[in-house]
């Protein structure tokens, strides 16, 4: 992959169809000068939506607004889960150290960004910033208008990362990973249902209930 072919330390994903403000890369690499050894770093966006062209009003952004918060691995976990749209790739950089913390397959599934931020958070904390710098494109028919295939993707997903997640040692964090496996496996039945797959559902449920687990407070 391209990503493995970078020379610098700190590696920014963007999408064919979304725009980066001008001072995007400057505020991200301020991120990475000042937490060094976070794993992932993410900006402020807006959504923009169609094809029509998109220029940014440099009057309007305040940098003033610098004031990056520290998002540990379990915080970001939930959040991702709860809110997966503020952490789009286009919003998104990364340490080039995470890659060799990763393996060689760091992008799998068709939920690849999720697999990707879920192996990462592993690796380190979360920095981000609500500086709006990215703007994001929303068109009908994109891959995350197919909510049927995203949400299998994502269970797949959590499928490829359970080993690793069981074995994090900090029971707290794998309860919460089998708690959002097991309404993972709902969201998709529910899906599939929708689809017409009604034995596949059945199956998304049924496996929900060995995901499931109490979370220790």
């Amino acid at each position: 992959m391209l990503c493995r072919a970078a020379r610098g330390d700190l590696i920014a994903l963007l999408d064919a169809d979304d725009v980066w403000h001008p001072k995007h890369l400057e505020i991200t690499c301020r991120l990475f000068g000042d937490h060094p050894d976070a794993a992932v770093f993410f900006v402020g966006q807006r959504n923009v939506v169609g094809h029509e062209t998109f220029e940014w009003d440099l009057s309007q952004t305040d940098y003033g607004q610098y004031t990056p918060e520290i998002i540990d691995s379990i915080t970001f976990f939930k959040r991702y889960n709860k809110t997966p749209g503020l952490f789009y790739p286009s919003v998104c950089s990364f340490a080039r150290r995470v890659l060799k913390d990763l393996g060689d397959e760091p992008f799998k599934t068709a939920a690849e960004d999720a697999y990707f931020l879920y192996s990462a958070i592993l690796t380190g904390v979360a920095v981000y910033v609500p500086i709006c710098l990215t703007a994001i494109r929303v068109l009908e028919g994109s891959l995350s208008s197919n909510r049927l295939k995203v949400y299998g993707g994502q269970v797949q997903a959590f499928e490829l990362l359970r080993e690793r997640y069981e074995s994090v040692g900090n029971h707290r964090f794998t309860s919460i990973f089998r708690n959002e496996f097991a309404g993972a496996r709902r969201q998709y039945a529910k899906r599939l249902m929708g689809a017409g797959r009604f034995a596949e559902a059945r199956r998304e449920l049924w496996l929900s209930l060995e995901s499931l687990t109490l979370v220790d407070h």
